[in-house]
């Protein structure tokens, strides 16, 4: 059983929950079709039955009984067509019925078998692969049952955005995700001094957003025009051509490779009178995190500078976000050329950079003190509380082995979690804590080490 069994799985799986909707939809149609001709069918009697006391009549001319008969028998004839109309319809609502009961019983059974599978993979939620592929076969957004997509108990949530509670779609954190999140809430958090340029533009943003407007391209185009030349600069450029498809782009990009993207965005929405930061991420799916409230956008200034200055520090940390996400794909950039140009250089100086690597982790193990490796063994000793997949960016780094991750402080994000084999083809068990935000002396005292060779683990 393999990755692409899974994925195959998952799809007929879609499929077979559009054909439900499908099917359910032609039932209720059915339903809705049926009193309407139960309605025709008591006219047609009711008619049927005039006629007979027409026909009852005393003194009728043999013409004007010859009329009521033919009436008679077309009435007859047509309650007859309604009766097996009806009865046709009926018998299609049992046969889609029994129809959709097949394809629940299919769905039950795929259902057990992506959980098996997902279970023998060491996955507990839906592969990028397989998240993509249920992507692509969903409805439109208009037709989308998205209660459905959220509670969906084998792929999971659609999008993890605490909807509807967080034991359902929670994700992680943005600080938790990525550095630059981490300093945009910190940035939006502080009382940092904004600069007037900013609180100029932000001025600016709150009468734009007063406005009133015959559309939401008015809006849309406004803004743009405001916030365009605010947050470019010379590696956070606008985005001309198609993104996502015809007529569809991001303003800002970072020109990340199709092959290796970070998926890291900070999305400004303005929604009418109002404003909003929000963190988004690819974490195995869409993870979304507001990193403002929605703030108000009303030309108070200068009477009052409370509702300026929200606004003005969220655009100041959407800028300085956007310029820190692309410093660090530039040095990834250059950090990926740089090991590009190590392979290059032969077995040799790979076999030189394996020789030091090795001695500075033999120095750092001597250095390691006892009460620390005490602290792993009783860690290494714990019952794991439950098994959960390793957040991301952990969850992306080849050096753990993803299936044998467990949380020991749910929802604290601390997980014991395997190594993945050395040259040598020693393992290790390494503890993982994520903090939102911890002290030097914290760092200091959760710094890598390695517990010595019958210390069986290493903790970082």
């Amino acid at each position: 059983m393999t990755e692409n069994e899974l994925k195959k799985l998952s799809i007929r799986r879609r499929e077979i929950e559009r054909d439900i909707k499908k099917l359910l939809e032609d039932v209720a149609k059915i339903d809705r079709t049926i009193p309407g001709i139960d309605d025709e069918i008591s006219q047609v009697v009711s008619e049927l039955n005039l006629t007979a006391v027409e026909l009852r009549i005393p003194g009728l001319s043999t013409d004007v009984k010859a009329q009521l008969r033919t009436k008679e028998q077309q009435l007859r004839t047509e309650k007859a067509q309604l009766r097996t109309k009806e009865q046709q319809l009926r018998t299609k609502e049992q046969q889609l019925r029994t129809k959709e009961e097949q394809l629940r019983r299919e769905q039950e059974q795929l259902q057990t078998q992506e959980a098996q599978l997902r279970a023998a993979l060491g996955q507990t939620v839906s592969s990028s692969h397989v998240y993509l592929d249920r992507a692509l076969l969903m409805d439109p957004p208009s037709k989308t049952n998205m209660k459905r997509e959220q509670l969906d108990p084998v792929a999971g949530p659609l999008i993890q955005n605490w909807r509807p509670t967080q034991d359902k779609s929670s994700g992680l954190l943005p600080e938790l995700a990525h550095p630059t999140f981490g300093e945009v809430v910190e940035l939006l958090d502080s009382d940092t001094e904004v600069d007037q340029a900013v609180i100029d533009v932000a001025s600016q943003l709150c009468c734009i957003g007063a406005d009133l407007y015959q559309n939401e391209a008015q809006l849309t185009k406004r803004v743009r025009g405001l916030l365009l030349p605010f947050l470019e600069d010379k590696v956070v450029t606008t985005v001309e051509s198609g993104f996502a498809g015809n007529n569809v782009s991001p303003d800002w990009a970072l020109g990340d490779s199709p092959e290796n993207p970070t998926n890291l965005f900070l999305i400004a929405e303005v929604i009418g009178p109002h404003a909003r930061l929000s963190a988004v991420a690819w974490l195995n799916r869409v993870t979304i995190f507001p990193l403002t409230p929605l703030l108000n956008l009303l030309p108070a200034h200068p009477v009052t500078d409370r509702l300026l200055m929200a606004v003005a520090r969220m655009l100041a940390a959407l800028r300085a976000g956007l310029r820190k996400l692309a410093q660090d794909h530039a040095t990834a950039a250059v950090r990926t050329a740089a090991e590009h140009e190590v392979a290059q250089a032969g077995p040799a100086k790979a076999e030189d950079a394996k020789a030091e690597e090795a001695e500075a982790e033999e120095a750092a193990a001597e250095t390691e003190d006892a009460e620390t490796a005490e602290e792993l063994a009783d860690l290494l000793e714990a019952k794991p509380v439950s098994e959960e997949k390793l957040p991301w960016p952990i969850a992306m780094d080849a050096r753990y082995r993803i299936a044998t991750a467990y949380s020991l402080a749910a929802p604290n994000h601390t997980y014991r979690v395997g190594l993945a084999g050395d040259d040598s083809g020693r393992e290790g068990v390494v503890a993982v804590k994520l903090c939102r935000s911890y002290s030097l002396a914290a760092h200091q005292r959760w710094r890598p080490w390695r517990v010595p060779s019958g210390g069986g683990g290493r903790g970082a």
